[in-house]
């Protein structure tokens, strides 16, 4: 029952605020400087795509798999761009993303090794196969992430995390 009211209080969101509010062809995805503007590609693999000169304001990419694609002057939403790189390179090792909002991100198989992710929003993420030997996870909120709990004993803190 939980459930069903946040899913229902979240597609009443996506109407009123218009993302995500379309479905976009193969076609106009495929198109150059393709205008996808609010459309939606939940869980959508959209990995090795060129979407160079793309307009994804708007668009809904909960969980969508951008690895390998080709962002290179995509307007994309402001989180989503922040976080490009990691998404289409799949490695993190090292960096710092202390405070980050990566909820609802596919971070399947992404290297985190040693990244500082110290208070960073992980709900709702996808961390299947993530590599998070010695990342500092402290106070980080994984609530409602897909992570192992074997993933979880590598990383080198998990200090006042909220765990899934």
């Amino acid at each position: 029952m939980k459930k069903q009211r946040w899913a229902a209080l979240f597609l009443i969101l996506l109407v009123l605020t218009g993302c995500g509010d379309r479905v976009c062809t193969d076609e106009e995805i495929n198109a150059p400087n393709p205008d996808l503007r609010n459309c939606d590609f939940t869980g959508a693999d959209l990995s090795e795509r060129d979407l160079r000169g793309a307009d994804l304001r708007g668009a809904v990419l909960i969980y969508a798999n951008l690895r390998g694609a080709d962002l290179t002057g995509a307007k994309l939403p402001s989180r989503f761009a922040k976080a490009a790189d990691l998404l289409t390179s799949g490695n993190g090792a090292g960096q710092d993303f202390s405070g980050w909002d990566l909820s609802s991100m596919n971070l399947e198989g992404v290297d985190l090794r040693q990244a500082n992710l110290a208070g960073c929003n992980l709900r709702r993420s996808y961390l299947e196969g993530a590599n998070l030997t010695g990342a500092d996870l402290s106070g980080a909120d994984l609530t409602h992430a897909r992570v192992s709990k074997e993933q979880l004993d590598t990383a080198k803190s998990l200090k006042d995390a909220i765990l899934p």
